[in-house]
């Protein structure tokens, strides 16, 4: 029987998804014991960023404690990682190449304890992101959902966001959990997470370091828009259905979350509803034909539907 064998999991700084499916001879399972941080615009797990880092806990079977007997921890079939640490119930990999290479673990005597399959790869692009766990608040419009074409400003107050790492590829989210993030007045709860407590009206750069390269990114807050516009919805009612009309604010280009919404509604309406959860959005139903007015204002602007 294999002795002692091992479960490779992520350690808590790195909070995310990076080896591929291997089916290793051990098992194979990842877990953050801070809090899983699930992306809108990844669907595939994460890799390795090059010249960043990721740390993986060694858990043992049975029970499930660190694992913290002597072990020998090598990278494996490519060059893409290098095994930079291997201390007491964690392993260090560093990115070094794109690609992917084989993390395997064995007791002194060579008996294999655990084995999984790490990818890398560089960074093409940094972007502000919107976590599952940390942003909900208003519907979000297409444009939101990728880091192409993602563009954000907030309104004031308490805020939390994320750091996103991006391979050429927009849906493959990279990892360093030796990340350096600096904004004025904010606090990092894991490391790609950045939360503001009380942002005031301004424009303040966040400053990344990653992958070992530097780069800046704009934090923008204001509570004013230059324009809001439907963008999910029907052109017309339908009698006895309800339809949901959801808006948008923007300035200068950036999509501008955060701020309160308030909708007026006039005509032969039998019910409104808005949810407490979406604040851009309103449902109306209408069990009688005529005219109806609705107009959205948030941001100091206002836009009207003649439905």
């Amino acid at each position: 029987m294999r002795a002692a064998g091992l479960l490779l999991a992520l350690a808590a700084c790195d909070g995310s998804e990076s080896a591929l499916p291997d089916g290793g001879v051990s098992g194979v399972f990842l877990e953050s014991d801070t809090g899983f941080l699930v992306p809108f615009s990844t669907t595939v797990p994460m890799r390795i960023s090059v010249g960043g880092t990721q740390r993986i806990n060694l858990v043992g079977k049975s029970p499930p404690l660190p694992y913290t007997a002597p072990y020998l921890a090598t990278g494996e079939n490519g060059d893409a990682f290098r095994v930079e640490d291997a201390g007491s119930a964690v392993v260090t990999l560093r990115g070094a190449s794109t690609g992917s290479a084989r993390l395997r673990v064995r007791d002194p005597a060579n008996v294999e304890l655990g084995t999984a399959i790490y990818g890398t790869a560089d960074i093409a692009y940094v972007s502000l992101e919107l976590w599952v766990t940390t942003w909900s608040g208003e519907k979000l419009p297409p444009d939101a959902l990728s880091p192409l074409t993602r563009s954000l400003a907030w309104a004031p107050g308490e805020h939390t966001f994320g750091i996103g790492l991006h391979a050429a590829d927009p849906e493959l989210q990279l990892i360093d959990g030796s990340m350096t993030v600096s904004l004025v007045g904010a606090d990092r709860p894991y490391f790609n997470v950045v939360h503001v407590a009380n942002a005031a009206v301004g424009n303040y750069p966040i400053t990344v370091v990653a992958g070992g390269v530097l780069r800046t990114l704009d934090f923008v807050v204001t509570d004013q828009a230059d324009s809001l516009t439907q963008f999910s919805g029907p052109s017309a009612l339908v009698a006895d259905q309800d339809s949901t009309f959801c808006f948008q604010t923007r300035v200068g280009g950036r999509l501008l979350l955060g701020l309160p919404w308030s909708f007026t509604v006039t005509g032969a309406v039998s019910s409104l509803y808005r949810s407490p959860l979406i604040s851009n959005c309103i449902s109306i139903t209408t069990h009688v034909p005529g005219q109806i007015m609705l107009t959205a204002a948030a941001g100091g602007m206002t836009s009207s539907l003649s439905l």
